[in-house]
């Protein structure tokens, strides 16, 4: 999408619900390569996601400068609160990004869950971290979770889900569900490609358990904040899930 529609679509969106809305950015574009390609018909001179970011902000924040090629562009409404922008990514690049543009930053360790990528991200982002704008570094962690009633119960669903690295002939990666996903992927992207299926990474347990873990990991990672995504196929057993991961961290568990 382009820098205007986000705009005007989170500006609406804070507008309704003033204080309570933030924008996560992230760099790929999802889905298969044909996807991808259809998103992008059209656009004769693909922009940086760099430029789009910046003029992202400059669209949340007002009407377009006279450095903008439609000086006076306003994303209507425009909010007493704007939406805070994040920035979600797996590489150094990414943090580097995020560094500079002074906004808070996730690592989406459920994407990518090298450790040494994770760690070296992270310092990056902190150690770039353009203060001029005015904040302080906010770095995040974003992985998957599965909290149950019991281990067994949480392995059990975690179980069900495995993950295919898919690596093209041009060096690109990209995490899959399943080996079929990822022959679909490479035919599209026509490439010939390597696959390994592997079990997902997922933080999975008791409440006892995730929290364990999880302070582990935010002292690893040294952070404060963590984003979950929880892909369980029942609604209740996510549901579920949540209220366990909250009940984790809102009493002291021996």
């Amino acid at each position: 999408y382009s820098p205007y529609k986000v705009a005007e679509n989170f500006n609406l969106l804070a507008t309704l619900a003033p204080g309570r809305v933030e924008l996560g950015i992230g760099r790929a574009p999802g889905g298969l390569p044909r996807s991808t390609k259809a998103l992008q018909h059209g656009i004769a001179e693909p922009t940086t996601l760099e430029a789009k970011l910046t003029e992202l902000r400059a669209l949340l924040a007002g009407p377009a400068d006279e450095s903008h090629p439609l000086p006076g562009l306003t994303a209507h409404p425009l909010p007493q609160t704007p939406a805070e922008v994040y920035l979600l990514g797996t590489s150094l690049s990414s943090a580097e990004l995020a560094a500079e543009q002074g906004v808070p930053y996730a690592f989406a360790l459920f994407i990518n869950s090298d450790p040494q990528t994770a760690q070296a991200a992270l310092s990056l982002y902190r150690e770039r971290f353009d203060r001029s704008r005015g904040g302080e570094p906010q770095p995040i962690l974003a992985l998957s979770l599965i909290a149950a009633d019991t281990d067994e119960a949480a392995e059990a669903l975690a179980g069900q889900h495995k993950t295919v690295r898919v690596t093209l002939e041009s060096g690109q990666t990209v995490n899959v569900g399943t080996l079929e996903q990822a022959a679909e992927f490479a035919r599209q992207a026509g490439q010939t490609y390597t696959a390994v299926e592997r079990e997902a990474d997922i933080v999975r347990g008791s409440k006892a358990t995730v929290r364990g873990r999880l302070l582990e990991l935010a002292e690893t990672y040294n952070v404060e904040s963590f984003i979950f995504t929880t892909i369980i196929p029942d609604y209740g057993q996510r549901a579920r899930s949540f209220e366990l991961l909250r009940e984790a961290f809102a009493e002291e568990l021996v």
